[in-house]
């Protein structure tokens, strides 16, 4: 990884208290880089993928990024499936998506049904996100000029 990225699992709440958070990037301290890939939520799935789960988590993080998404010392990324709701709340506040098509994951391992839900792949970015020239690779932290 490189220097100045953290990892972390744990309760998400914990993980994103101010004072972790947003001192998380040694470079520059007052800015901070999340991705947040919380247990999807979809009928049907099988509530035994994830080791700690309840049905509002998503909604919680969700809720979380969306409310914090305007501050200018963050850039966060959200990770979910396309829903109306969803894609809705984050439209509202500002938010870029990038939607994409994973080759299936884990719901290759139903049998006999297709998996749809690789098509419903979705990255929210919050407003101060930087958009990336694909010609000109620019870090995370760097700022627009």
């Amino acid at each position: 990884m490189h220097r100045g990225v953290w990892a972390a699992c744990g309760d998400w709440r914990r993980v994103l208290k101010p004072a972790v958070a947003w001192g998380l990037n040694d470079n520059n301290p007052e800015l901070t880089g999340i991705v947040l890939d919380p247990p999807y939520v979809h009928a049907g799935r099988d509530t035994r993928v994830y080791q700690n789960d309840h049905p509002h988590l998503a909604g919680e993080v969700r809720q979380w990024a969306i409310e914090n998404g305007d501050n200018p010392n963050l850039r966060i990324a959200y990770c979910g499936y396309s829903e109306p709701d969803t894609d809705a709340a984050f439209a509202a506040a500002g938010w870029a998506v990038h939607a994409w098509k994973t080759q299936g994951g884990y719901g290759n391992n139903r049998r006999n049904e297709k998996n749809e839900n690789k098509h419903r792949e979705r990255v929210w970015f919050s407003p101060h996100c930087v958009r990336v020239d694909r010609m000109k690779q620019r870090s995370l932290f760097e700022e627009e000029g």
